[in-house]
């Protein structure tokens, strides 16, 4: 075997940057390999090998060094290998799993009939568009008149609302403002015989008024929503 150095200048430059450039390729591969860059680590960890190989056979050098370079290219080409397949087979395991769990169109329609199928336009609230009004407003233009702006009332006539134990039956005090109220009833030990039409409010201003009274001229009652209104005024009907 020649030795490289008997060789020319122009043959050792050459030997030497090939050399160097296997060498680089390989180790450039190798890193790519280990990142999980497989397929693009395919490239310049062949380029390495055929660099390897050529230095080998054109110059007929088989170096400890060439071979270094040789084992890593090999290594960092097998390991890219192992790295993508694997990669691969856990894309495809993840994908069939997400095609299982995958809901289609037709099962989900099948759900909302079942939930909804008899549902008619007739059970859907009609949404009301006017404005929202605070409770004290709504009170001002339908209770005050009777109850007074001070919630006293008018004795022997209209019951108080201020601190009134009428008011400690919460369900019962929602429902006549949901739907009214007639007869005798006996308020703060006193009998009253009033007639208390239904108010024109949807189910938001009632809530907004019953809270209104709850809280208001010390009283001290736990406020309602709109599901319990609504819930009232559908049992009640």
């Amino acid at each position: 075997m020649n030795k490289i150095e008997n060789k020319s200048i122009f043959t050792r430059t050459f030997y030497y940057i090939l050399t160097v450039l296997a060498f680089v390729l390989a180790l450039i591969a190798l890193i790519m390999s280990v990142l999980g860059l497989g397929m693009i680590a395919f490239v310049p960890g062949g380029i390495a090998i055929v660099f390897a190989i050529a230095v080998r056979f054109i110059f007929k050098s088989n170096s400890r060094f060439n071979k270094i370079i040789t084992f890593l290219a090999v290594v960092s080409v097998l390991f890219a290998g192992l790295r993508t397949l694997f990669f691969e087979s856990k894309v495809a395991e993840n994908a069939e799993i997400k095609t299982e769990n995958v809901v289609s169109e037709t099962e989900i329609e099948d759900a909302l009939n079942e939930a909804f199928g008899d549902l008619e336009f007739g059970d859907i609230e009609e949404v009301d568009t006017k404005p929202i009004q605070s409770g004290e407003k709504i009170y001002a233009a339908h209770c005050a008149r009777c109850h007074q702006p001070d919630g006293n009332g008018i004795p022997d006539k209209f019951p108080p609302l201020a601190k009134s134990d009428y008011l400690e039956n919460r369900l019962a005090s929602i429902a006549v403002v949901a739907n009214g109220l007639s007869g005798e009833n006996v308020i703060n030990d006193k009998v009253y015989q009033a007639e208390m039409p239904k108010a024109d409010l949807n189910n938001r201003e009632i809530v907004a008024v019953v809270n209104y009274i709850f809280g208001s001229w010390g009283n001290k009652i736990r406020p309602t929503n709109l599901a319990e209104v609504k819930k009232i005024k559908s049992v009640s009907q």
